[in-house]
């Protein structure tokens, strides 16, 4: 049985270690544990950074990457992109030219984390506006 307390609908966990998410409605329930792999792929400072601005360009430079992270160090940046890469979610392609310099481009999986990215930047505006308004 789900147990779900209409009255309190921000993500929480039922007694059956499900997550109940409110969206236009009607209740969706996700996996805990998938909750977490997601979690735990996402997780640190830098990576949901790097694939956003994946998204906004199709190729990106590792120095136009560094340039757009502030504050992200050349070491930092190269082990989350050679992460990215393990977990099949960034490609590094060496384009030819006279330099042969490398690029980096979200692979189709990659691209399936924009909506939940999105989602997390209208929460943050939402979540603004009721902390401004307090």
């Amino acid at each position: 049985d789900i147990h779900y307390d209409k009255r309190n609908t921000r993500n929480r966990l039922v007694k059956n270690s499900l997550v109940s998410i409110e969206m236009n409605a009607d209740y969706y329930y996700v996996d805990e544990c998938s909750v977490r792999y997601a979690l735990s792929i996402l997780h640190g400072k830098w990576r949901l950074p790097i694939i956003w601005e994946l998204t906004k360009k199709d190729k990106l430079r590792f120095g136009e990457l560094q340039n757009n992270l502030e504050g992200i160090s050349a070491i930092a940046l190269s082990k989350e992109l050679k992460a990215l890469q393990d977990l099949k979610l960034v490609v590094r392609e060496t384009l030819p030219s006279q330099n042969n310099y490398v690029a980096y481009t979200l692979t189709s999986l990659g691209h399936q984390l924009r909506p939940a990215i999105m989602s997390l930047g209208e929460w943050d505006e939402k979540v603004r506006q009721d902390w401004t308004d307090v």
